[in-house]
């Protein structure tokens, strides 16, 4: 773990990245935790509000060719709903995603989110070895699946540590 830098260190081509210009697709992928290419294919349609009031983002084809549905957590629910308000359903909900933002860090950040307003616990402790009752093991399958893993092993030693 100690080896993992991805997303965790600035880097030079972060410091290229303008964050106040592309705030939209910031609040966007830390709402909806997709990944780069999943960004670039997401249209206005792939929004969707369920009977029961929910917003969820549907991911067509995300890695590995797999179709998911990623919940939006209630307090992101306007945010993104204000994205899609207006547009043509087929439009593209992002023109471009630029290859120097760290979409990963976003993914992060979401995955964190969702495991504290999951398991009401703070974040596992990042270092040393987790025991069983260190982390709400519903609450990390939820990301899991959230993030498109589906492995429990992914998000403890990739997102939320």
């Amino acid at each position: 773990r100690a080896n993992i830098s991805r997303s965790r260190k600035t880097t030079k081509r972060d410091k290229d990245f303008c964050p106040a210009n592309h705030r939209d697709l910031i609040d966007f992928t830390v709402a909806s935790g997709l990944r780069r290419c999943e960004l670039r294919r997401c249209r206005v349609r792939d929004v969707i509000v369920g009977r029961d009031g929910r917003v969820w983002v549907r991911v067509p084809k995300g890695k590995g060719g797999r179709r998911r549905m990623v919940s939006v957590l209630e307090e992101d629910r306007e945010l993104v709903l204000g994205l899609v308000t207006g547009r043509p359903r087929a439009e593209r909900l992002f023109a471009s995603v630029p290859s120097h933002c760290n979409t990963h860090a976003f993914r992060r950040e979401a995955a964190q989110r969702r495991y504290v307003k999951l398991s009401g616990r703070p974040l596992p402790q990042s270092e040393g070895m987790l025991q069983l009752g260190d982390y709400d093991k519903a609450a990390v399958m939820e990301v899991s699946r959230f993030l498109g893993h589906n492995r429990r092993d992914v998000v403890l030693g990739h997102y939320i540590r």
